[in-house]
């Protein structure tokens, strides 16, 4: 999965976007504004399955997250 899908099922889950797609928009923006110079697509590879379901495990009951931090906390996997 890649990282920005996991953030953006984990925001569907806790029913902060209405869908998928529009949660990885949302990432790629906070990305751009976040980490200007970066390159998104770079930063946006794919994680191995056991880590993103852990990942998704451990935050499904989270009522609040800064995705800026979330990206950042993704940037080394």
């Amino acid at each position: 999965m890649l990282k920005s899908t996991l953030i953006a099922k984990f925001l569907y889950q806790n029913r902060m976007v209405s869908s998928i797609s529009i949660g990885e928009s949302a990432v790629k923006s906070i990305f751009e504004e976040y980490f200007p110079g970066h390159d998104f697509n770079k930063w946006n590879t794919k994680l191995p399955p056991a880590v993103s379901t852990r990942i998704l495990k451990a935050t499904e009951r989270a009522s609040t997250i800064r995705v800026n931090y979330f990206i950042k906390d993704l940037w080394d996997l």
